[in-house]
């Protein structure tokens, strides 16, 4: 390990056997036009470098960017000499940090003013005073488990090594920099030289002269009485910082651009315009976008302004709104080429690992007679609680033979069909239980080490039910924490009452407003707290169904099953049959995984929470090395998060492929769910493999999306 910083006043010392990377250019033709297989074995396909090492594990790529060769590169990294020898990055990683030393060679054309708010940058007149002009950015869209941090730590290297000694490291969560550091040292650095944001007071100066500052995306856009990280991290960088800065899981700055919504504009998150004003603020800065899943649509794109993709010239789009609006105009079909167009200029690699020994066994679970009355059960009462809604929108005064006030109506319909659609998604998960802790078993007694992706953790329900609870009843507690318990807090919380006075607007419209008393307070409606009341009687009388992760927990007991989830507290139960409250700390979730991975436990349940940059595949160098069996109980709507998800199973230098097996049942509504997230994996895949059927990892089938044109043909066609 070469000599690094110690102190914040030690400058940083560069390796000692630091040399030119030397590589033979080669000509590239494709031989073929597409085939009929989805993936083809990759291999950089213009440059051979002598004695780097293949990757460790067997790496594939779409066909339709496989027909797509980069151009010749001619730029060549510094770097140590054992990095090519001792194969700390293999080919394909080299052949990343060649292609991004390439693109960073570049600049955008034309020259712009940014303003100070570092929101706002408009074209400069030539030759016009304060113009900027920005250095174009490179996108590393390799899939999960292909080693993106590698490739991250590689890039930052090469600049380290080119006296560029300070660079930004921004990631999705906190517990990933111990994943920065691993991939730091792996390459010879040493941990001192990641710089932990978080420890270092806001509004502070940072008193390291060179490092590696890592951050959280919730962390850069943290600001309080009138400090904030952002101007903190510019402060430090200095504004003619050339380091690199690598936007790790950089889909999380998805939402940059503000939407038209269903019901009105959707305005843009704080982190995604926080990370275009870092972008904007150090024009000169090496941008590194990272990520699996970069957009799942195109306006997820939006965060990427340094591929000058708009506004440039370099691309027919004026604006990042005509891109957005062009290309979803174009459809599916234009957001393939998008990718193909990126890997032809040499702005995008996206290498997969190889899906061979891979297996996928749906589990698809027939409700029992039992479950089936409880659904229809279910059913019937969300049928009276629609037909009691539109009563009590009357009784308030919101609707009636007209709608009087479309917003409290707007409001209280979507709230009512996303409660209903988050409560039978629970629902369904929670019935699949039973047969899934039986397939569980099964597998477990085939010698297979079980890996469960979840979404819902009852968090919130579990917190406001324990508050009910004094904390000396919490060693023996008796909480309903159902599905049920969901739509209970929806008609206490959300159920229209609120009583409203119709009157005449001054263009002769009726409309009406809420109704308050003398000292300020809503006025009910009896006749809707009655509507209301009824329907919490009704509920009350159907049959519990425990959420999933209890149903787990209490059947295989926390001494096997190792919980990666954001939760602080659960609810456990005894050998006795007693259920009592266990405080999970800030380091659990990194405790429960080294005991999965070091077969201590051999049932391993993740949420969201675990679904990003974990490893908890059978890793060669871990003592678990059983054969992953991967169940995906719950995808979400996300598929971003699904596909971050199963990527925790598939990594590189795994002793075995894992089994995928998503979990679904013969409920014909269940179809709503799975069509959604197949839907968006076809955008994910045409963004970012260049073919939509890539999207998905083989988890889903064309017939998934019901909303394809295809099917939509083919039905119409019936």
């Amino acid at each position: 390990m070469w000599n690094s910083l110690a102190q914040p006043e030690t400058v940083s010392s560069l390796p000692d056997d630091v040399v030119v990377l030397e590589y033979e250019v080669i000509q590239w033709t494709a031989s073929e036009g597409l085939k009929d297989t989805l993936y083809e074995t990759y291999r950089p396909q213009r440059i051979r470098i002598k004695d780097a090492l293949p990757h460790p594990s067997l790496l594939c790529e779409s066909a339709a960017l496989a027909l797509v060769s980069p151009p010749a590169p001619t730029y060549k990294p510094h770097l140590p000499s054992n990095i090519i020898t001792q194969g700390n990055l293999s080919e394909a990683q080299l052949e990343s940090v060649i292609y991004a030393g390439q693109t960073h060679c570049e600049f955008l054309s034309g020259s712009y003013i940014v303003d100070d708010s570092w929101d706002s940058v408009t074209v400069a007149a030539q030759g016009e005073e304060n113009a900027v002009r920005f250095r174009r950015g490179w996108f590393l869209g390799d899939g999960t488990g292909a080693g993106k941090g590698r490739q991250c730590a590689g890039i930052i290297l090469d600049n380290w090594c080119q006296r560029r000694q300070k660079a930004i490291w921004v990631s999705k969560s906190s517990a990933l920099i111990e994943d920065a550091r691993r991939d730091w040292c792996a390459l010879g650095g040493s941990e001192k030289d990641i710089i932990d944001l978080s420890n270092i007071k806001l509004g502070d100066p940072i008193p390291f002269t060179q490092g590696i500052l890592f951050c959280t995306y919730s962390t850069l856009r943290s600001q309080k009485n009138g400090k904030s990280r952002l101007k903190q991290i510019v402060e430090w960088a200095g504004k003619d910082f050339e380091g690199a800065i690598a936007f790790d899981e950089c889909h999380a700055m998805g939402n940059a651009m503000a939407q038209e919504g269903k019901l009105g504009m959707v305005a843009a998150s704080q982190q995604g315009i926080v990370g275009l004003r870092l972008q904007n603020a150090l024009p000169y800065a090496r941008v590194v976008y990272v990520s699996a899943t970069g957009a799942t649509k195109v306006s997820n794109l939006s965060y990427a302004n340094r591929l000058g993709l708009w506004q440039t010239g370099d691309f027919p789009f004026t604006s990042r709104e005509d891109f957005v609006e062009s290309i979803e105009g174009g459809g599916i079909a234009a957001m393939e080429v998008v990718a193909r167009d990126l890997k032809a200029l040499g702005l995008y690699l996206a290498r997969s690992l190889s899906f061979e020994g891979v297996e996928y066994q749906t589990l698809e679970i027939e409700l029992t007679p039992t479950q089936e009355r409880s659904y229809n059960s279910y059913s019937d009462a969300f049928g009276v609680i629609h037909h009691n809604l539109d009563k009590a929108l009357e009784a308030c005064n919101i609707s009636g033979d007209k709608t009087y006030n479309r917003a409290a109506k707007m409001s209280a319909v979507s709230q009512f069909e996303s409660h209903k659609q988050r409560f039978f998604n629970h629902l369904l998960t929670g019935m699949k239980c039973p047969q899934l802790i039986k397939a569980i078993e099964e597998d477990l007694a085939a010698g297979n080490a079980i890996v469960i992706q979840i979404v819902s953790t009852n968090e919130e329900l579990l917190k406001r039910r324990l508050n009910e609870v004094p904390s000396e009843e919490w060693k023996d507690l008796n909480l309903d924490l159902t599905p049920r318990e969901y739509v209970m807090d929806y008609l206490m919380s959300a159920f229209p009452v609120h009583l409203h006075s119709i009157h005449s607007g001054v263009d002769g419209e009726e409309r009406s407003e809420p109704v308050f008393d003398a000292d300020g307070s809503p006025v009910i409606s009896q006749e809707a707290v009655a509507l209301r009341d009824a329907l919490v009687d009704k509920l009350a009388c159907l049959d519990p169904i425990p959420g999933a992760l209890e149903q787990l927990l209490w059947h295989f007991g926390n001494k096997q099953v190792a919980e990666v989830t954001g939760r602080s507290k659960r609810v456990l139960k005894d050998d006795s049959g007693r259920l009592f409250v266990d405080s999970r700390g800030s380091g659990a979730n990194i405790a429960e995984t080294a005991a999965f991975m070091q077969g201590d436990k051999q049932i391993l349940i993740f949420s969201d929470a675990g679904g990003t940059g974990r490893s908890y595949h059978a890793d060669l160098n871990a003592m678990n090395r059983r054969r992953r069996s991967h169940y995906l109980l719950e995808a979400g709507w996300r598929a971003d998060n699904a596909i971050q998800g199963l990527g925790r199973s598939h990594r590189t230098n795994q002793a075995s492929a894992p089994i995928f097996r998503p979990v679904t049942t013969n409920v014909i509504g269940e179809r709503r769910f799975i069509s959604t997230i197949a839907r968006r994996l076809d955008s994910l895949g045409a963004l970012t493999r260049g073919q939509r059927q890539t999207g998905g990892n083989g988890i889903f089938e064309a017939k998934d999306n019901l909303e394809s044109q295809e099917l939509l043909h083919k039905y119409f066609l019936v």
